[in-house]
């Protein structure tokens, strides 16, 4: 009986509606944002002129948390764009300040793609390339140099 009476508590009229404005609320409550403390980050990767650059997809851009232990990192789309994910695709980077590299695409472990972007983007160290990551949501571009062609 007691069963039967839980059953009928959940097909009263509303009673979904309920469930499906607290689950709502409890969203924008929490600003979308996952309860590990990482935020949405997206954003380009373009030359100087604001174009994709052709070569550069299937690369990752890495953000290195200054100071801390944390690495985000996002595959680099057609287009140039790229969604940041820590821990699992998606779920975003912890707040705070970043060195940016993009380390050459590797073809195999024998062989590194053709070099499409100037080689300084490759380290962390010689980038230049940095950005800060608030709490809220984030859209970044980074406009990095080609590689010179030679012979031209």
């Amino acid at each position: 009986m007691r069963l039967l009476t839980t059953f009928l508590s959940f097909s009263k009229p509303g009673f979904w509606s309920a469930v499906a404005a607290t689950g709502l609320l409890c969203l924008v409550l929490s600003g979308g944002f996952s309860s590990a403390g990482y935020y949405p980050v997206q954003g380009k990767v373009v030359d100087a002129a604001g174009q994709p650059i052709p070569g550069l997809e299937g690369s990752e851009i890495v953000f290195t948390l200054v100071g801390g232990q944390t690495s985000s990192i996002a595959p680099i789309e057609d287009d140039g764009s790229f969604h940041l994910y820590t821990d699992k695709p998606g779920d975003g980077a912890p707040p705070g300040e970043y060195q940016v590299y993009i380390p050459r695409r590797r073809i195999d472990t024998e062989r590194a793609a053709p070099q499409v972007i100037d080689a300084k983007y490759e380290k962390p160290e010689t980038s230049g390339l940095q950005a800060t990551v608030d709490k809220k949501r984030n859209t970044l571009e980074f406009k990095v140099a080609k590689v010179a062609k030679r012979g031209a």
